[in-house]
């Protein structure tokens, strides 16, 4: 049917073409964890307050840090299962 076939439209290597911020927040992961820690709070006045954005504050201020492509790679059979692979390029 037509939903299988969908499905299997969207297997390959994925390039991210536009981000709102950060490629390396482009991964569902980074998404799950700003909502598993949304309301969560870091003591330190010099860090954004939010646990996640203070995370990413010192994450993102690594120096030499140099961020590439990011991709996803999607593998789906025609029931809908399958996997979602997320990578950024990163160099130190």
């Amino acid at each position: 049917n037509g939903a299988n076939e969908k499905n299997l439209m969207m297997n390959g290597n994925w390039k991210l073409v536009y981000a709102s911020e950060d490629v390396t927040r482009s991964s569902p992961f980074f998404w799950a964890f700003r909502k598993a820690t949304k309301g969560i709070f870091q003591p330190l006045p010099i860090l954004p307050s939010q646990l996640a954005e203070a995370v990413f504050a010192i994450t993102d201020g690594i120096p030499f840090a140099k961020k590439g492509q990011a991709t996803q790679r999607i593998e789906l059979d025609s029931s809908g299962d399958g996997f979602l692979i997320s990578m950024v390029e990163v160099e130190l």
